[in-house]
């Protein structure tokens, strides 16, 4: 008997199995598809709901419209790789004020959260704000912990939850 043929009757062999393990991995991604991070897409904070909800006001504004627009994509390429720049999103947070801030949480609206490699995801994952973003990424401890970055932002004059 070839290699070939002792192929073939192993992969029939396992047939049963891999027919359950497809089906596994398709209703795993059908659950993260359409329940998962459904309901409220915040997890609380800066807002409870919308992001819409979070307002500034642009005359505090030391920075233009287009820096911050650049600053918030910086804080989501920071954090939308393998490992996160923890260092980036600290030095972006601590040059801004309050309105500022706000500017940057609304700009970034709802981005899906890959849960299972911590990028923005167009397929599975689930959808959060800047702070959920923020407290998945942040997750450790040390100085470039949420925790910290919470305290610079209440410092300012932004309240997460």
């Amino acid at each position: 008997m070839g290699k070939f043929q002792r192929t073939i009757i192993k992969i029939k062999k396992y047939s049963g199995l891999i027919r359950y393990a497809f089906l596994f991995v398709v209703v795993l991604i059908l659950y993260f598809k359409f329940f998962k991070g459904k309901g409220n897409t915040t997890t609380g904070g800066i807002s409870s709901g919308s992001v819409d909800d979070i307002d500034y006001s642009s005359g505090n504004f030391v920075l233009d419209i287009g820096t911050l627009k650049s600053k918030v994509k910086a804080i989501l390429d920071s954090m939308n790789r393998l490992g996160t720049d923890e260092k980036t999103i600290f030095q972006i947070f601590n040059a801004l004020n309050r309105d500022e801030i706000n500017f940057i949480f609304k700009e970034f609206g709802i981005v899906k959260y890959d849960v299972l490699g911590g990028t923005a995801s167009t397929f599975i994952g689930r959808k959060l704000n800047l702070q959920g973003w923020l407290k998945n990424e942040l997750s450790g401890s040390g100085s470039y912990s949420y925790d910290n970055l919470k305290v610079i932002l209440e410092n300012k004059g932004v309240y997460l939850l």
